[in-house]
């Protein structure tokens, strides 16, 4: 087939199932797949349906045709497809894209006579390089003017090109925006559209509106977030159908999708359709923020505009992209947070009320909604549309090596791959999920019958395991890679998540993974405690980072793991060598720069008492040598040393010296001396000392500054000046309020402090108010207006309540406040989730906190694993640890020490576990 200029393909059911027939037509297919060149025709001789990309190619019919006039018709019909002759019989209405598609496939024209209209834009089809029939030789009919025409418009077009995306007219395959297949149920025989009849829901009523304002000239966002084929992408499709010329649509992908973007944005046009399906792959990566960014700029950009972004997201990246840092952490998304916010709507996981009786209405002209509304689980009728029970039925009946392959590739992304999986990792991993009697059975071609089944369509939708073809244009893999079904997935994630994946995917994700998935598959090591494998892959991510972004202090690999967080893989990588005592490496990556690695190996060298080297590092002016050299020369009482590192220099080791030094002199009482070292750091302005009394205080805040204003607060507080700071708060002064609301409090004068919060409380919303006020009548017992303000949605006055509830006693009371929050806490309000992780942990309610740990809640997991420490559960604590439970791994220690095990938990605190189950004896188990 390698040298055959045509391909023809002869379709029946029986060459449709067969796995080699598909592998036939797709090779002649991806050799011309655009079809310019005709290099397949298929041929039916049986009225069968047309899988795939074979649904797209216009087949010759021969069924239902006797034998003579079949002979000539395919003849006639193979002719007109190689010469390109073949015309329609009548011209096309225009715009051609506005009307519905045909119910039925055209027969070929046999009248050459008649012309088309021209068409908008030139077709390759129609322009030959010197006017001559390619196969034959012979001389063609050309209209001269007409070519002239087209190439003035290609010229024209070829203008164009550097302006992101195309007339969205053009875009007449919403597959090819990546809208999942549907199952197809009969549909492709009856001549049905490629989608199914479209059902709106809540949702497309926001994002109407949002596409008419759009319309009306205002630049516009929405994110649609929900889960897996959830029908995000599917009613950004039906959205866009709206648009009138000239809009465009620009879905960036090559190089890379955050990079395509950040290329691309300033030569955005007015009228630009902005196509960000899946958006974590444009704004959970090291050019994200740049990405997000650029589009908030854009929207803003009104010279620009109107444009219009749409975005899709599963619910997890948006919360990741959303949340606010803890106190202290580095803020990784700031622009994507802001780009975000208030510009998302979720599109539900099922069908509800009125649009279950809209679907039962639309089921009866198309038959994949009739067997979704009939047989979709919960009324998930979109996701059983994209084919997730097909998928399953397929992989649970696998053969072994085809199943090993799925559940290799399962495994491989819940533990962090990302989505482009290579052969020769599948490959290297899938034996380890085979029995011997299993694996000695298979033939050598195990592998290739494996990705032909997994490969295969499910009721029309994508197989288990398919291949990943780089588009024209786009860079081409070293070998083949395969994208794994998003609903086998996150399948894995909540199936699989007990499962400890074999030591072959471990090891061959260890020695193939690529620096951008390194740090995640780490942190999943990690949060097993598979040192082993954590710190060779933290250890390739830092390397690779620093190689590629040199000293740039914004660059983090970092992971994303549901139930974890964000791992900063520096810090890890640092934190397991400190772990295990590896000083060696730690000194060669402080020398190299890392200031983390110089952090915890001048901690480590202050543990060891090793004052030799913590001197040797602080006169090279490492700072955090010498803060520890100086936390252990006063611990020895050794201030002679100490005042002359203080005063050698003024370089970051003297500083940390004296800084040590004052603050020691000052809890001695030496303040002269104490000032003394300060002042020369007092003049080059490294730190101010605060000297002022009160009236000078009182001055500078009459001048307006805002620092004196805290700090005489501060003051009055410390100092019991009730009259002064009630004069200031009535003024306005918040500082001095909050301090005299302190002060009351501390006097017991309660009555008078809840005067002033309440108010604050009812009507600012203030938070300090807020948590002022459920203390304040905690004091007073007053259960009462802590159970009304609970119930109006106040979190500090529900944890106050079951706090004196607990303290009184009353469980039945108490059981209601947890009914209360968790409410609210399962509308994704995180205060209260933590606070009822607290309650249910407190009443011992362990098979509730399992299940919200097993959904990702932090607080749950980490309450979780304190129980089961009191209650000495080590089997639940290792199968947990073993499931990628990170609160449950750094218990486990605890709880042998509980056990009287020391020797085996000071093993398992330094080196973690074996491959193989067994707490590692040293780093290089």
């Amino acid at each position: 087939m390698q040298g055959a200029r045509r391909t023809i393909a002869v379709l029946s059911t029986a060459y449709l199932s067969s796995i080699y027939g598909e592998s036939e037509w797709q090779a002649a297919h991806s050799g011309d797949p655009r079809g310019f060149e005709r290099k397949l025709l298929p041929v039916r001789v049986e009225n069968c349906s047309r899988p795939g990309l074979l649904r797209a190619i216009v087949s010759i019919d021969l069924f239902d045709q006797d034998p003579d006039h079949a002979s000539r018709y395919l003849l006639e019909h193979v002719d007109q497809a190689l010469s390109g002759r073949a015309k329609p019989t009548v011209p096309p209405d225009f715009p051609a894209r506005r009307h519905s598609p045909p119910t039925s496939e055209p027969d070929f024209p046999t009248d050459k006579s008649e012309s088309p209209a021209l068409p908008a834009a030139p077709n390759r089809r129609q322009v030959h390089d010197d006017g001559l029939d390619h196969q034959g030789g012979r001389a063609l009919d050309v209209d001269h003017a007409e070519i002239a025409r087209s190439a003035n418009s290609l010229t024209e077009t070829r203008n164009q090109s550097a302006i992101p995306g195309q007339p969205i007219g053009w875009f007449d395959d919403p597959l090819v925006l990546e809208i999942h297949p549907a199952i197809d149920s009969g549909a492709s025989t009856a001549g049905l559209p490629t989608l199914p009849s479209y059902v709106s829901r809540d949702h497309d009523k926001i994002l109407r509106a949002i596409v008419n304002d759009a319309i009306g000239g205002h630049s516009r966002i929405i994110a649609l977030v929900g889960g897996s084929s959830t029908g995000k992408t599917r009613a950004c499709w039906e959205a866009i159908q709206l648009l009138p010329e000239p809009w465009r649509l620009w879905h960036p992908i090559s190089p890379g999708h955050s990079e395509a973007v950040v290329d691309g944005l300033p030569q955005v046009k007015p009228h630009t359709v902005v196509w960000l399906n899946e958006a974590q792959h444009y704004l959970l990566t090291n050019l994200g923020e740049h990405a997000a960014a650029g589009l908030r700029e854009l929207i803003r950009d009104r010279d620009r505009g109107p444009v219009l972004v749409l975005a899709t997201l599963w619910p997890e990246y948006w919360n990741e992209l959303t949340r606010y840092p803890a106190a202290g952490n580095v803020d990784l998304h700031v622009q994507a947070r802001a780009l975000l916010t208030l510009n998302s709507v979720t599109v539900p996981e099922a069908f509800t009320g009125p649009t279950l009786d809209a679907l039962k209405e639309a089921a009866g002209h198309d038959p994949r909604l009739a067997e979704a509304g009939a047989r979709a689980a919960n009324s998930q009728v979109t996701q059983y549309l994209a084919g997730g029970p097909a998928l399953l039925e397929r992989y649970y009946n696998a053969p072994a090596p085809a199943k090993a392959v799925i559940e290799a590739a399962m495994d491989a992304r819940r533990l962090g791959h990302g989505e482009a999986l290579p052969e020769d990792l599948l490959a290297a991993a899938a034996p380890g999920y085979l029995a011997d009697e299993q694996w000695d059975s298979m033939g050598e071609d195990w592998l290739s019958q494996a990705f032909a089944y997994t490969s295969e369509d499910c009721r029309g939708a994508r197989g288990p395991l398919t291949r990943i073809r780089a588009r024209p244009g786009q860079s081409y893999y070293d070998q083949p890679h395969y994208r794994l079904a998003d609903y086998l997935y996150q399948h894995a994630n909540a199936d699989r998540r007990a499962v400890q994946p074999p030591g072959e995917l471990w090891n061959t994700l260890m020695e193939r993974a690529g620096p951008d998935d390194a740090a995640r598959i780490a942190d999943n090591a990690e949060c097993r405690l598979l040192y082993c494998y954590a710190i060779p892959l933290y250890r390739r991510a830092v390397d690779a980072d620093s190689a590629a972004k040199r000293g740039s202090p914004h660059t983090y690999f970092m992971s994303s793991r549901p139930g974890f967080g964000k791992r900063n893989a520096p810090y890890s990588l640092v934190g397991l060598l400190a772990q295990r005592g590896d000083l060696d490496e730690l000194k060669v990556r402080a020398d190299a720069g890392d200031s983390q690695a110089a952090a915890r190996l001048a901690i480590l060298l202050a543990e060891r008492d090793d004052l030799d080297e913590l001197r040797i590092r602080a006169d090279a002016d490492d700072k955090f040598a010498s803060a520890q050299l100086a936390g252990l020369l006063i611990e020895r009482g050794d201030l002679s040393e100490l005042r002359a590192r203080a005063t050698a220099s003024v370089g970051a080791a003297a500083y940390q010296a004296a800084s040590y030094l004052v603050s020691f002199l000052f809890q001695r009482g030496d303040t002269d001396e104490a000032l003394k070292i300060l002042q020369p750091w007092v003049d080059t302005g490294e730190v101010s000392v605060e000297m002022r009394d009160l009236d000078e205080l009182r001055a500078d805040i009459d001048s307006g500054d805002h620092g004196a204003a805290r700090l005489l607060a501060k003051r009055l507080t410390a100092e019991g000046h009730v009259n002064e700071l009630s004069a200031r708060a009535k003024t306005g002064d918040t500082y001095a309020e909050h301090g005299l609301v302190e002060l009351l409090t501390q006097q017991h004068n309660l009555s008078a402090a809840i005067e002033i919060v309440r108010p604050k409380a009812d009507l600012d919303g203030s938070t300090w108010a807020n948590e002022k006020l459920a203390d304040i009548l905690f004091r007073l017992g007053d259960a009462d207006e802590l159970h009304a303000r609970m119930n109006a949605g106040d979190f500090f006055a529900a944890r106050k309540i079951a706090d004196l509830l607990t303290l009184r006693g009353d469980m039945d009371g108490l059981d209601e406040v947890i009914d209360g929050v968790r409410a609210r806490a399962n509308e994704d309000d995180s205060n209260s989730a933590s606070l009822l992780a607290d309650l249910l942990a407190q009443r011992g309610r362990l098979d509730e906190l399992r299940i919200r740990a097993d959904a990702g809640h932090e607080g749950a997991a980490g309450r979780l694993a304190d129980l089961l420490v009191q209650r000495g559960d080590l089997a639940e604590l290792r199968a947990r640890t073993d499931a990628g439970d990170v609160y449950a791994a750094y218990r486990l220690a605890d709880l042998l020490v509980r056990l009287g095990r020391h020797e085996e938990a000071q093993r398992l605190q330094r080196f973690g576990f074996n491959p193989d189950g067994s707490i590692a004896s040293d780093a290089a188990s």
